[in-house]
């Protein structure tokens, strides 16, 4: 019998037994959290993951793929990749991935790990919000600029589509002529 591997062909003498596609399990983001929420600009970015099912014969060929898509759909696209290179089932794979790498918005990220046979697909996902845009504010102008009167209303707002406002502040300075 023969198949197909890395792109060529290893005979085999006996009946080939299929054997499971690695799989990713407990992927998991390991840079603080903003809110709650992963919250990045450009990078890096830490996560870790571990693997099961890795046959001892393919480990020398076991890389890791991050993909991301927005919530709901099913079109992931591929943003990093990474040779794993030895490691047993179980044992913990870490490394850094960088926000540059994707599109500003809010994404779910999953890996895909492969022996260059099989492929198994994280059954997690994490959501992950890039935000390359700075927080807005207005403060509406004090006129006429002469005030006699108190107390006096200023105006103030700030925005942040992406990540929220966490906080505001705003300076006011007096100064008798």
């Amino acid at each position: 019998k023969a198949i197909c591997y890395n792109h060529g062909i290893l005979l085999d003498s006996g009946p080939y037994l299929p054997e499971n596609a690695p799989q990713v399990s407990n992927f998991q983001i390991t840079s603080p959290t903003t809110n709650g929420q992963y919250i990045f600009k450009d990078g890096p970015i830490g996560c870790t993951m571990q693997f099961n099912d890795v046959n001892p014969e393919d480990m020398d060929f076991l890389r890791v793929r991050l993909q991301y898509a927005a919530t709901g759909s099913s079109n992931w696209v591929q943003f990093d990749e990474h040779d794993v290179g030895s490691i047993n089932s179980w044992d913990w794979y870490s490394f850094n991935f960088y926000g540059s790498a994707l599109p500003a918005g809010t994404w779910q990220i999953r890996a895909v790990v492969d022996d260059d046979m099989m492929e198994g697909i994280s059954p997690t996902t994490v959501t992950v919000i890039i935000d390359r845009v700075a927080p807005a504010s207005t403060v509406s102008p004090i006129t006429p600029y002469w005030k006699t009167a108190s107390p006096f209303t200023i105006t103030a707002a700030a925005s942040d589509d992406a990540s929220g406002v966490k906080e505001v502040k705003l300076y006011y300075q007096y100064r008798p002529s």
